[in-house]
């Protein structure tokens, strides 16, 4: 939430938007007004957003660690159980999935193929072909102490295979790790390889 001196300071543009669009005089043009509505509040949006992400620091990776670890616990086990519902508490709408097959996107640049499950229902469906068994394999190698931090977005393991976001939860203001994208890839990672000898078998 905003600090008292953020408020008023928030409060002081406002007033001056209600001000400033009434001060017009009649013969200015209806458009012009509302132009400078428009340009009035994408400054307020533009002013309100990053005074909410001044109010939550970046975690030092100790901290961090502290937070993360029990949600990479949750996935585990997660897909250990096939326990869908448990999957869905640690899972930030719309996660992303990328695989590996590209296609030329209409302004002319190469994409990979992706989707985005939307909601839990859409995570009941898709289960199956998201988490394969090099995604599993991937899942059962890292450890909190393996993976990449990022103190703007999160932790990432196998170059960006994986991705936890550091999150606020829009209706409830729950500040989390949540599990946002995997890439679908059939072949192992060559880093979780390299990372988890005993798991893998090298050539497969």
């Amino acid at each position: 939430c905003q600090s008292s001196p953020q408020k008023a300071r928030l409060g002081q543009i406002l007033t001056g938007l209600r001000q400033t669009t009434f001060a017009f005089a009649p013969w200015q043009s209806v458009r012009s007004l509302e132009k400078l509505r428009v340009y009035l509040t994408i400054f307020i949006l533009f002013y309100t957003a990053n005074t909410f992400a001044e109010d939550y620091e970046a975690y030092l990776r100790e901290d961090a660690l502290l937070k993360f670890s029990p949600v990479l616990s949750i996935l585990k086990k997660s897909l250990e159980t096939n326990d869908i519902k448990l999957l869905n508490s640690i899972v930030s709408y719309p996660f992303n999935i990328s695989f590996p097959e590209t296609y030329v996107a209409p302004e002319g640049n190469v994409r990979f193929r992706g989707l985005k499950v939307k909601d839990y229902d859409d995570l009941k469906e898709k289960y199956d072909s998201i988490f394969i068994h090099s995604v599993r394999s991937l899942v059962q190698c890292i450890t909190p102490n393996n993976m990449m931090y990022d103190k703007n977005k999160g932790f990432s393991a196998a170059h960006g295979r994986i991705w936890f976001f550091d999150i606020i939860e829009p209706i409830t203001g729950i500040r989390k790790y949540a599990l946002s994208s995997i890439s679908v890839n059939p072949k192992d990672s060559k880093w979780a390889i390299e990372e988890c000898p005993d798991i893998y078998l090298v050539g497969s």
